[in-house]
């Protein structure tokens, strides 16, 4: 309803936001909606949401690059996670085969689907964990 009960400023109540108010597009005058508990739950959601899925796409275009100490960590780290009782001989290495990689050197395939590849590998390996 364009009843103006916000007073030109969010109105909360408790946790939650109650009413919103905005300028219509190419207008001056300011119309403010009472909402309801759902459509306030729904308001935050979407905003949640965006800031996910903004946060999500940012990392997509962070690249693997094997000279970055964060991504030798991860690629380290998903070895350990894979096999703790097993030493890695290096970065570069026929054992990485083991795993199932193309070849010696895993960097070459993170090249096309970047860090966040790895970062996903590297969460299965520690959250399913063979016992």
């Amino acid at each position: 309803a364009d009843d103006g009960t916000c007073g030109g400023a969010p109105a909360w109540r408790g946790r939650g936001i109650t009413c919103v108010c905005f300028k219509r597009k190419g207008g001056h005058e300011r119309v403010c909606i009472n909402l309801t508990p759902l459509q306030a739950s729904l308001l935050l959601f979407n905003h949640f949401y965006d800031q996910r899925l903004r946060s999500l796409r940012n990392r997509t275009k962070v690249y693997f690059g094997i000279t970055r100490p964060d991504h030798e960590e991860a690629l380290r780290a998903l070895w350990h996670a894979a096999y703790p009782e097993k030493e890695l001989h290096g970065l570069v290495s026929d054992q990485w085969k083991d795993m199932g990689w193309q070849g010696k050197d895993p960097s070459t395939d993170f090249r096309g689907a970047g860090f966040i590849s790895l970062e996903n590998l590297l969460f299965f390996a520690k959250t399913f964990t063979v016992t």
